[in-house]
């Protein structure tokens, strides 16, 4: 099991092993972001950002823990010089039973079928080209 050092940062293009994922809660802000991907299905950090209230940074920390706990999943478009930013979405019924759970969501009016679909489609391997991963 590796030990990750204080200061040393996550993955960016892929998900961390669970062991080396520093402790992070499930927070209210993490609930609410997780209800702002549901609704937009699609959604850019940009956009993230500005619905929720709070600082920005303290968002983006919430949006990568997600992301390494496999609530939510990601993809950057390629580009000439340097990816875009990421946009995310749902592929994990876990994210919805959050939802259901703190925030009382029912689940028979839950969209199952789009999480599904999302999972099956692997839009995250947009982002895992070759000249991305390098980066």
């Amino acid at each position: 099991m590796e030990e990750r050092l204080k200061g040393q940062r996550l993955k960016k293009y892929s998900r961390e092993q669970p062991d080396n994922l520093p402790p992070r809660r499930i927070t209210t802000r993490s609930i609410d972001i997780l209800e702002i991907v549901y609704r937009y299905r699609f959604i850019p950090t940009s956009l993230i950002v500005r619905l929720i209230d709070g600082d920005t940074r303290t968002t983006d920390r919430h949006l990568q823990n997600l992301y390494h706990q496999e609530l939510v999943n990601r993809f950057a478009f390629p580009s000439t010089f340097y990816p875009t930013e990421f946009n995310y979405y749902l592929d994990d019924k876990r994210a919805l039973a959050l939802l259901i759970n703190e925030k009382g969501y029912d689940p028979e009016k839950l969209d199952y079928e789009i999480v599904k679909r999302n999972r099956e489609k692997r839009y995250y391997e947009v982002t895992m080209s070759r000249e991305m991963i390098k980066k």
